[in-house]
This record gives structure tokens, C-alpha cells and sequence, in this order.
């Protein structure tokens, strides 16, 4: 991968994970986590407000004119919690 699509794939996944930590809500990432029984971390943002952060997200960048940004989705992944591996593999 090239300079550029590394900048890129940063930018893009700095730019979600804003989106998705300005919406957490620890009260219900708790019960979320307990359900799940503590094997993963969660935002506490629910289906319906994540797929409208996903819609925001694709309006304010370019990644949907792109081609297949694989690093993207993996780089995504790596941040390690639930919604937002929910939200990758949305991606794929």
C-alpha cells in the first residue's frame, strides 16, 4: 500500500471512530457487555443511531466512489469493539 491510501485509510477510520465515541453511552454499553458476557467491549449505540452514523459517514467522505478499501475495513476492525466490528463487516 502506497503513502497516499495509507493516509487515506487513517483519515477515514480517525474520522468513524469520531463519529461513534462522540455517540457512546456507557449506560448501555453496560447491559450490552453483560449479554454478551463481558467477551467484548461495546459503545453503548444502538442499531438504529450506528446505521444512521454509518449513512452520515458515507455522505462526508468519498469512501463509497472508491474502490474496495480493504486496509479500511480491517484498520476499522482492529479498534476492537463490538459495533464497530458489527460495522465492518457491513463493509465487506
Amino acid at each position: 500500500m502506497n503513502q497516499s491510501n495509507t493516509n487515506l485509510t487513517s483519515n477515514l477510520v480517525e474520522h468513524l471512530t469520531f463519529l461513534f465515541e462522540k455517540k457512546r453511552d456507557l449506560e448501555k454499553a453496560i447491559p450490552m457487555e453483560k449479554y454478551l458476557k463481558n467477551n467484548f467491549t461495546f459503545l453503548g449505540i444502538k442499531t438504529p443511531e450506528r446505521r444512521a452514523l454509518m449513512k452520515q459517514f458515507f455522505s462526508e467522505t468519498t469512501l463509497l466512489k472508491l474502490d474496495y478499501q480493504q486496509s479500511f475495513v480491517e484498520k476499522f476492525m482492529e479498534k476492537g469493539r463490538a459495533g464497530i466490528s458489527i460495522c465492518s463487516t457491513r463493509l465487506y
